[in-house]
């Protein structure tokens, strides 16, 4: 194995690679190679294994914006990478909040959080989408291979004056045949301030078959009421609904923005592609407790992991954490969490 455990600057950055490249033996079961977008100038890392191909742009999110399996894609695609960052293509990372926040702000242990104006007037999906992650390691074995990046709030940075709480999250993406899996870590580097946060992923998935088979599967306790796509608190029973979750049902004519909860590491959601023979299961660990179910008029549509509700700080302040379950890591201590993609 050939892994670089810290990569302080691109020079070390580009040494690893050629290391990395010529030392995995070539019948290592995961291969890397990494490329340079000609017009972003972005590293572009692509991770192999058998038959399932993920892409990486850490210079824009660290979205994993390309997974292939069995010469299926199956993440909506920009034109150009230019268009990437943002949340419309690929696995785009969702932090400190996934979804939406109530008026663009909130308070917690006394101290008020605001995000600015937006069109929506909620601020929408966190901070970490959009900029730049440094790559921090990378590791090839007959196995997986794998790549962490890691992004950190510090004084100075726009995000940490929006979110000035002293801290970093690490993100290690894991590739093996046919599942790729985020493992994120955030560790509390502030001296006084507790840190609240969710964390989730808003991946894209294209029909790669028909809408009307495509079915998906929810094994969640409740769906949480809504009202202009943001939650009142209040919990439904699935078993209430007119559609059962917990049984596949057909996206075909489905308009889905909602929230559900009671989720945890035993419990699967499934994607299943009927007519293609394809389906992916999306499995996160315990801290996953929430899943946002996306169905627009388009040929795509979201299935989010979260480790928290929409707008899950304004519920903590209200008292409500019982259907918010925001994530607070004390000063000086660190969390963690996973999510895999599963395809066959």
């Amino acid at each position: 194995m050939i892994a670089a455990a810290v990569l302080p600057n691109r020079c070390l950055l580009w040494t690893c690679v050629l290391l990395l490249c010529c030392a995995v033996p070539q019948d290592c079961g995961a291969k890397m190679s990494i490329n340079q977008d000609p017009e972003t100038g972005w590293t572009i890392y692509t991770l192999t294994h058998g038959k399932t191909t993920i892409r990486i742009a850490p210079d824009a999110g660290c979205n994993v914006f390309s997974i292939q399996h069995d010469g299926v894609e199956f993440m909506r695609q920009p034109e150009a990478l230019k268009h990437l960052p943002g949340v419309a293509y690929g696995v785009p990372v969702l932090y400190p909040m996934p979804n939406r926040v109530r008026g663009s702000q909130f308070t917690f242990e006394g101290r008020t959080f605001r995000f600015g104006d937006n069109p929506n007037q909620h601020f929408i999906h966190g901070l970490a989408h959009s900029v730049g992650w440094e790559v921090v390691g990378m590791a090839a074995t007959d196995e997986r291979s794998e790549l962490t990046c890691q992004l950190v709030f510090s004084p100075g940075t726009d995000r940490f004056e929006k979110f000035p709480v002293e801290h970093a999250i690490k993100l290690n993406i894991t590739l093996t045949e046919g599942t790729v899996r985020w493992d994120y870590t955030v560790r509390n580097s502030d001296p006084k301030w507790k840190l609240p946060y969710g964390f989730g992923l808003h991946p894209y998935f294209r029909y790669v078959n028909d809408r009307s088979q495509t079915f998906l599967t929810v094994p969640a306790t409740h769906k949480m009421e809504s009202v202009n796509v943001l939650p009142t608190g209040k919990l439904i029973p699935v078993a209430d609904l007119e559609y059962d979750t917990t049984q596949p049902i057909s996206l075909d004519g489905t308009s889905l923005d909602d929230v559900f909860l009671g989720m945890d590491a035993k419990k699967q959601t499934v994607i299943d592609f009927r007519s293609a023979v394809r389906k992916v299961t999306l499995v996160g660990s315990d801290e996953f407790t929430h899943l946002v179910v996306w169905t627009p008029n388009d040929p795509y549509f979201g299935i989010e992991n979260q480790t928290c509700s929409t707008d899950a700080h304004n519920f903590y302040s209200q008292g409500k954490n019982d259907v918010a379950h925001l994530q607070i890591c004390e000063p000086g201590q660190s969390q963690s969490g996973w999510v895999e993609y599963r395809f066959e």
